[in-house]
């Protein structure tokens, strides 16, 4: 049983209708599918990102509502992200964080072969101990950012941390968020289920 908190969360999203365009937008192949992993009738998040012989492709979950947080907690609930490699390349998952002027607050990304990688907009990368590919079953991705003249980006894997960021200065208020997976050229894949996404005021956590 997974544990989420929608009456808590400031935006939350579990895929068990269609989505909001008010709220949501998807490019590429990311689909409501049933969730053959957990209890009967729930719903997932199906994404998928092939490249071809000539370019790469993307399959992108970009929320378009935005919240205005100077610490917000970012929950994400996933399950076998497959992420293949080639001579061309590793496919990837990217998770990216903006702030309420529309600007880069930093992004995480995964690659095939390859522990979780974090960095602020124009900063250093900042690597995990783990990596969240290849994993069975559902899992918890969570990131906790607090905004300041030091900077903090907190990362877990279910609610363990797994790597923590911080930078000089602030990288601005919270405000929305992008879910994008890339298979390079060549036909290397990216692909994965998502559920039960929620974004908090962390103050309140």
């Amino acid at each position: 049983m997974r544990y989420v908190d929608p009456e808590a969360a400031l935006l939350y999203e579990g895929f068990e209708e269609f989505l909001d365009p008010q709220v949501w937008a998807t490019d590429g192949t990311a689909s409501i599918i049933p969730d053959s992993a957990s209890s009967p009738g729930n719903q997932c998040l199906f994404m998928k990102a092939e490249g071809t012989l000539t370019s790469s492709k993307t399959s992108t979950l970009q929320q378009l509502t935005p919240v205005a947080l100077d610490a917000a907690q970012v929950d994400i609930w996933f399950r076998d992200i497959s992420l293949g490699s080639g001579f061309t390349g590793s496919a990837l998952l990217d998770l990216r964080f903006y702030n309420d002027t529309g600007d880069p607050i930093g992004h995480c990304r995964q690659a095939a072969g390859r522990n979780l990688e974090f960095a602020f907009q124009d900063k250093g990368t900042h690597t995990a101990g783990s990596n969240v590919y290849a994993l069975e079953g559902w899992h918890l991705l969570s990131f906790v950012y607090v905004n300041g003249d030091d900077s903090m980006m907190s990362v877990l894997l279910d609610n363990v941390e797994i790597l923590n960021a911080i930078e000089r200065g602030a990288f601005g208020t919270f405000a929305t968020m992008k879910l994008q997976l890339t298979g390079p050229w060549m036909g290397v894949t990216a692909r994965g289920y998502f559920d039960d996404i929620a974004i908090y005021d962390y103050a309140e956590r």
